[in-house]
C-alpha cells in the first residue's frame, strides 16, 4: 500500500509540473512574426518597387525619369527598363511623383501595406518640342496702291517623340500687345505657320511690335501642352534699294543687266533680285537670284528672255531672313 501511495503522489507531481510549464509557456509567447507589432521582430517599412511607361500603347518604358515619394521627397531615377525602387518606405498614404525633362509629369496617390506588393505604373506623355522657329517680317514697297505693305512671318517645325500625328495644334501670342492667332498647318504634318498683314493687327503699325515678347505654344491629342519663347522681331527693313535700269518700260539689252542704288542699312545683309512677265496681268516669275554682295549693285540675267514685259525688283534680306524689297521697275524686251 505504501508504494501504491509514493507511486500515485509522483504521477501527481509530475502532472503538476506539466501544468505549471504549460501554463508558464502561455503566459510568455515567442514573438517573431515581423507583421505583429508586439514581436521584437516587427517592421513598419518595405520595399516600393514601380514603372515608369510611355502615355500611348505598348507602354514603351522611359529610363532616367526622375521618380519623387512624398511626403518624404526621397529621390530615385528610373533604369534602363523604366524601373525604380524604394527600399525601405513607411506604412501608410505617400505620393508618387514622376517627371522627365520633355514630358509632362505623372503622380499617383499610393496606400503602403506591409502585405502588399502591387507595383505603381506612372505614364509620362511625350511633349510637342519646337525644332526651328522663324520670326521674320516683310517689306513691300509698290507703285500702287502707293501704301507699303507690311507682313509678320511666323513659321515653326514641330517634332513628338509619340509621333507626328499627337501634335493637335499650335498658336502665338505677344501678351504685351494683346495679340494672339492660332498657327495653320502647312505642307510638312510637324510645320505650322501664319503670316500676318500689318492692317490686320489691333495695332497702329507692325513697328510697334518690336521689343514686345513673342510666345509660342504647342498641344498634343492628350491635352498636354509646350512653351517656347520667348521671341523678338529683330528688324522691319526700311532701307530699301532702289532700281536704276532698265526701267520706265524702256526696252533692254538681251539678257539684261540689273542696276540698283544701294540700301543705307547699316548692317548685314545681301540682296534678292527677281524678274517676273507680264501677260496682261497674268505675272509669272521668270528668274532670281539670292545672296547678292551688299556690295554690289548689279545682277546679269544668264539667259536670255523671250519677247515681252517684265519688271523687276531687288530685295534687302538680312541674316535674320527679314525681308524689304524695292518698288517695281518696268521694261521691255524686243
Amino acid at each position: 500500500m505504501l508504494l501504491r501511495e509514493k507511486q500515485r503522489q509522483k504521477f501527481i507531481g509530475t502532472v503538476l509540473t506539466a501544468l505549471l510549464l504549460l501554463v508558464n509557456a502561455c503566459g510568455t509567447p515567442e514573438r517573431d512574426n515581423p507583421y505583429d507589432p508586439k514581436s521584437p521582430r516587427y517592421r513598419d517599412t518595405t520595399v516600393l518597387e514601380g514603372t515608369v511607361v510611355r502615355f500611348y500603347p505598348p507602354f514603351a518604358p522611359i529610363s532616367s525619369a526622375t521618380v519623387t515619394l512624398l511626403p518624404d521627397s526621397f529621390s530615385t531615377k528610373t533604369d534602363a527598363a523604366g524601373r525604380f525602387q524604394f527600399p525601405s518606405v513607411k506604412v501608410g498614404s505617400h505620393r508618387i511623383a514622376a517627371a522627365k525633362e520633355g514630358f509632362s509629369g505623372d503622380t499617383l496617390n499610393w496606400e503602403i501595406t506591409l502585405w502588399g506588393h502591387q507595383q505603381p505604373v506612372l505614364h509620362l506623355d511625350a511633349l510637342p518640342r519646337f525644332e526651328q522657329v522663324k520670326i521674320r517680317t516683310r517689306h513691300i514697297s509698290r507703285w500702287w496702291p502707293p501704301d507699303d505693305l507690311y507682313f509678320l512671318e511666323i513659321r515653326v517645325i514641330l517634332t513628338d517623340a509619340d509621333g507626328p500625328t499627337d501634335i493637335a495644334a499650335a498658336y502665338f501670342s505677344f501678351p504685351d500687345a494683346a495679340v494672339a492667332d492660332t498657327l495653320l498647318p502647312g505642307d510638312q504634318m510637324n510645320e505650322f505657320s501664319k503670316t500676318i498683314e500689318q492692317r490686320d493687327l489691333p495695332l497702329t503699325s507692325l513697328q510697334e511690335l518690336i521689343g514686345r515678347p513673342l510666345f509660342l505654344y504647342a498641344n498634343d491629342r492628350a491635352g498636354y501642352s509646350s512653351t517656347s519663347g520667348p521671341y523678338y522681331i529683330t528688324r522691319i527693313i526700311e532701307e530699301l534699294a532702289t532700281p536704276d535700269s532698265p526701267k520706265g518700260l524702256e526696252t533692254a539689252p538681251n539678257p539684261p543687266v540689273l542696276h540698283w542704288i544701294h540700301s543705307r542699312g547699316q548692317y548685314t545683309y545681301s540682296y534678292t533680285a527677281e524678274i517676273y512677265r507680264d501677260d496682261g496681268g497674268v505675272v509669272t516669275r521668270v528668274w532670281r537670284q539670292e545672296g547678292i554682295p551688299a556690295a554690289t549693285d548689279s545682277a546679269r540675267v544668264q539667259q536670255p528672255l523671250s519677247t515681252g514685259i517684265y519688271f523687276w525688283t531687288v530685295s534687302v534680306v538680312d541674316r535674320f531672313g527679314n525681308t524689304g524689297r524695292s518698288k517695281e521697275a518696268a521694261f521691255r524686251i524686243e
